[in-house]
Order: structure tokens, then C-alpha cells, then sequence
């Protein structure tokens, strides 16, 4: 079987739930987590989304040219992104001055790692993170509307139209490269894993 962005969500099932179904995003669905929780998982992710921009620096120097406007505008949305936590920060008692928690330390020195390596490889690692929080915000999505606005800023059309066409990438890269398949569903199991470790940095256990 040829290697896909399908295949790979499809072959790792265990690890996609995993990732994309967690007690917080139930809670930010019902309306019942609490602020404190919002509070403590966005510190972490703040630190995470400044480490991926940085990632995503770094995957620019093994892309192909034509994939250079697509990297460049994931960079600007993260940036952009940053700039989205600093506006919510004070209603949110938001401190983004903390130290990342080692699970985020952890994955954010292997995103730089992942970044550097086959392009095929980093692609479809760097995939693996935007669409599993594009899924996992979705099924967040349509509750109470406490956390609509954050909700929102991870279940858009503009974001999963990125990934869309990120995808694609992927699928190009993985069907021209089939030497590093197996380097390629690795990165994307270990994004797998890291995703769903950072959900509990809310602290709800």
C-alpha cells in the first residue's frame, strides 16, 4: 500500500484518537473546564507555537522553491499567532513569561530536530501537528460558547484550507519519496504521541 496522508491517519488510528479526543477538549465543548485549566494549557501552548515558528524556519532551507509560499504563509500565521495569545492574555490570566513543562520542552526540541531532517520526513511531520489540532479543535466546536473565540481560532475555514493544501504537499512528497516512508510515518506517530501528552499540561488530572 502506497503511503498517503490518508493512510497514515488511517494506520495509526489508536495514536489519532489519542491525539485529537482528550477530556479538555470535552470540557471546552460542554463549557465546564475551568479558566484556571484554559489558562495553564495556553502558557504551554504559547511556548510550543513559538518553538514550532521556529520549526517551520528551519524546514524552509530543505524545501523545494514551489513549496516556499506555503511555508512562508504557515510562518506568518504563527507569528500571528503569538500576537493572538499576547491580546488574551490578560483576560485569561494568561502568564506567557512561564518555563515550558518538560512534555512541552521535550516536543518543541523535537519539532527543531524533525524540521532538519529528509524534507519528506519533516513535511509530513509538521503536517501531523497542524492536522491534529485542526481535528481535535473541531470536535471541540459547536458548544457552549465560553470558549468560542478560542474554539474558533483552531476550527476555521482559513486554517483547515492551510491544511488542505498542506496535505497535499505531504502527498507529493511521500508518493516522489518512498525511501523514507518508514522515517515519515515514524515522525508522524511521535507527533501523534506528543499531542496527546500535551493536552493534560491543563492539569486536569
Amino acid at each position: 500500500m502506497s503511503l498517503t496522508t490518508a493512510t497514515l491517519i488511517e494506520r495509526n488510528a489508536e495514536l489519532w484518537d489519542a491525539a485529537t479526543r482528550h477530556e479538555f477538549l470535552d470540557r471546552v465543548r460542554d463549557g465546564t473546564l475551568p479558566v484556571a485549566a484554559l489558562s495553564r494549557w495556553m502558557e504551554q501552548d504559547y511556548l510550543f507555537v513559538a518553538g514550532l515558528t521556529r520549526a517551520w524556519g528551519r524546514l524552509l532551507v530543505g524545501a523545494p522553491p514551489a513549496d516556499f509560499r506555503l511555508i512562508a504563509a504557515g510562518i506568518g500565521a504563527f507569528s500571528d499567532e503569538l500576537g493572538w495569545f499576547e491580546e488574551r492574555a490578560a483576560s485569561l490570566a494568561v502568564r506567557l513569561d512561564r518555563e515550558p513543562l518538560p512534555e512541552a520542552s521535550t516536543y518543541i526540541k523535537d519539532l527543531a530536530d524533525l524540521a532538519t531532517r529528509p524534507y519528506a520526513v519533516a513535511i509530513t511531520g509538521l503536517w501531523a501537528v497542524e492536522v491534529a489540532y485542526l481535528d481535535a479543535w473541531q470536535g471541540a466546536s459547536g458548544g457552549d460558547e465560553r470558549f468560542s473565540d478560542v474554539v474558533e481560532h483552531w476550527a476555521n475555514a482559513e486554517f483547515a484550507a492551510f491544511v488542505a493544501e498542506l496535505a497535499v504537499v505531504v502527498d507529493h512528497e511521500l508518493a516522489a519519496s518512498p525511501e523514507h516512508h518508514r522515517a515519515a510515518e515514524d515522525a508522524f506517530a511521535a507527533v501523534l504521541s506528543h499531542e496527546a501528552l500535551f493536552w493534560g499540561l491543563a492539569g486536569l488530572d
